[in-house]
């Protein structure tokens, strides 16, 4: 995947890179299944429920973990804040994020995961929304609530 952006999406060597990462998570998983003590015990995401936290921890993070790379560079380029101000501006992130964890966990074990999963989801995705907009304008002040609720 890295390699496309020079090789580009349609090298030949780009599309059997991606084939043979594809086989060799197959060849993985299918000797994974035959062990009797595996690395990874795949039948547990046979589970339902399991399989669909996964999924959506999964999907999030295709957000979030970018966000700690992108975050920390726009505080210091466009923020002006030094590496450690650049933490401290992440750091709001997990403000929402402690808060929240803890109101999750309460409705988790009383309601189940879907509630907390939905609501998570929807704030996430509102926070992002509106702390994206907010960028342009350069100011933390404008920007902190709009974090902590991306976190929660």
């Amino acid at each position: 995947m890295q390699q496309a952006s020079i090789w580009g999406w349609g090298s030949v060597a780009t599309w059997v890179s991606i084939a043979a990462g594809l086989a060799l998570i197959a060849a993985f998983a299918w000797r994974e299944l035959r062990e009797s003590e595996p690395l990874l015990r795949l039948r547990m995401f046979a589970n339902r429920a399991f399989a669909a936290d996964n999924a959506v921890l999964f999907l999030l993070m295709i957000a979030f973990v970018p966000l700690f790379f992108f975050g920390s560079t726009y505080s210091q380029i466009s923020l002006g804040d030094d590496p450690s101000g650049a933490g401290l501006y992440l750091l709001t992130l997990f403000a929402g994020f402690a808060v929240a964890s803890m109101i999750g966990g309460r409705i988790l074990d009383s309601r189940g995961a879907r509630p907390s999963v939905l609501v998570g989801c929807a704030l996430a995705t509102v926070g992002f929304f509106l702390w994206g907009r907010e960028l342009p304008e350069l100011d933390y002040d404008g920007q902190w609530y709009l974090i902590v609720l991306t976190g929660a």
